[in-house]
């Protein structure tokens, strides 16, 4: 399994998203957490297995929440760089 990074950023997102959810039901919200920690695990087993955004980066998207997991490889090592919503302007985070 690969080494993780998760950039500050990155998890400010994820705890602003989980913070709205956890506003709307606490079940909601821990099914988001679930997914997302699902999604990571998934990344650090096999980074490869998910769509290329560009040369650089690639994401997962969520299956029950309209966000995905931005992150690159380097080495041996993924970086969380992103975590976004569906709608939300996507190229903001591509400079992290």
């Amino acid at each position: 399994m690969n080494d993780l990074d998760f950039l500050t950023v990155a998890q400010s997102e994820y705890a602003s998203a989980a913070n709205w959810y956890a506003e709307q039901s606490v079940i909601a919200a821990d099914r988001f957490a679930t997914e997302i920690e699902t999604a990571i695990d998934a990344i650090r087993k096999n980074p490869t297995q998910y769509a290329r955004w560009d040369d650089r980066y690639r994401f997962c998207l969520l299956d029950k929440f309209p966000y995905y997991v931005a992150y690159r490889r380097e080495s041996h090592k993924v970086v969380i760089v992103a975590v976004v919503h569906t709608s939300r302007d996507s190229a903001d985070w591509t400079n992290r």
